[in-house]
């Protein structure tokens, strides 16, 4: 059902689908590759059988490295990561092997006007951009929020940190 689901997505336009698992963080990573790894990769093969060029980004909330090492062979194209993962590590790790979706601390947009810039500053390790002529390797979410509790200037610098580091 997963598998279809997917393909739905695409089928309708979606330029990238996302499997979304959220208890995975649950399970230790030897749980992980039991339950989970077998799953998710029937999952990905069958996508990838109907549909070779899908792009598939895999979240998972509460898992670290020990689990993500144990997806290397199965073809997503990106990984993201919950909000209290240090991406810079992420990235050493995984942005080679991976497209690494990144989220901000969803409390973060709450903080008064003058300390957003640097926690955002601290949060996107600026040093990460890409290099010259590379493709970003970096996509920035503002975790799970509830936008009318943000102030619209906090996203809108959010946003223009984006375009700053990635355009």
């Amino acid at each position: 059902m997963l598998a279809e689901n997917i393909l739905l997505q695409w089928r309708a336009g979606a330029d990238c689908v996302a499997v979304l698992d959220t208890c995975a963080g649950e399970l230790g990573p030897q749980a992980f590759d039991r339950w989970v790894v077998p799953q998710l990769r029937a999952v990905v093969e069958e996508v990838r059988r109907q549909c070779p060029e899908v792009r598939i980004l895999y979240y998972s909330k509460g898992t670290d490295a020990g689990h993500w090492r144990m997806l290397a062979d199965i073809r997503i194209d990106g990984l993201g990561v919950d909000w209290k993962t240090p991406l810079a590590k992420v990235l050493d790790e995984f942005g080679a092997h991976w497209a690494i979706q990144g989220n901000l601390d969803p409390h973060a947009l709450l903080l008064p006007r003058s300390g957003f810039p640097a926690q955002r500053g601290a949060f996107l390790c600026t040093d990460r951009g890409p290099a010259a002529g590379e493709a970003p390797r970096l996509d920035l979410r503002a975790g799970t929020w509830r936008a009318s509790r943000n102030p619209e200037n906090h996203v809108r610098l959010f946003m223009d940190l984006q375009h700053e580091l990635f355009t």
